[in-house]
């Protein structure tokens, strides 16, 4: 398979593949590699440090669309699938926790969530998409 970026070798494609594991329920493929402490993988290639999901999309799919974030549509932090990965904004990301029951606002800075559901209509729409 041909790589998008110089710096995404074909070596160190194989390297990941082999921490990778298929889950074949999910369809997810694991990541048993190093991992940071929200439980994203990492790798080091060609000196730049790259999460793993973001690696396999940019090898897979190709560069990252400036200003947007790489969203797991299983929810598995460990997984490396690309056909489980698309490119969105950092709101994208946030309302698909929201709307997966998995968004944790920080304690003490931020209001409960439907606080801004209910006062902002642009969330309202995204939401109910």
């Amino acid at each position: 398979m041909e790589s998008f970026a110089p710096a995404l070798s074909e070596t160190t494609y194989q390297r990941c593949l082999e921490k990778i594991i298929p889950e074949p329920n999910s369809g997810c493929w694991l990541w048993f590699g190093a991992t940071n402490k929200k439980g994203y993988g990492h790798i080091r290639a060609n000196g730049v440090w790259w999460l793993i999901h973001r690696f396999m999309y940019t090898y897979h799919k190709g560069p990252i669309p400036k200003g947007e974030v790489i969203r797991h549509t299983c929810d598995n932090s460990s997984c490396a699938n690309p056909d489980h990965l698309l490119a969105g904004s950092a709101m994208e990301n946030v309302l698909d926790q929201i709307r997966r029951g998995r968004f944790k606002p920080r304690q003490g800075i931020c209001k409960p969530v439907e606080f801004y559901i209910e006062r902002n209509e642009e969330w309202r729409k995204l939401l109910s998409r």
